[in-house]
């Protein structure tokens, strides 16, 4: 997991929606859910989850 990845992570927790955080990054929702999800398979401690309407840190 690189600082670029961290701080995906870090907006996530703070918009609380992958879409939004999406906006807010300038990138399009799949690019950031498939980069959230490498990051989860790199990391050995899961740092958020998400449920169908929201993302939880």
């Amino acid at each position: 997991m690189d600082f670029r990845e961290l701080k995906y992570f870090e907006v996530i927790a703070d918009e609380r929606q992958v879409g939004r955080t999406a906006e807010r990054l300038y990138k399009t929702q799949p690019a950031l859910t498939k980069c959230i999800d490498t990051g989860w398979k790199n990391s050995w401690v899961r740092l958020c989850s998400s449920g169908w309407d929201a993302a939880f840190v």
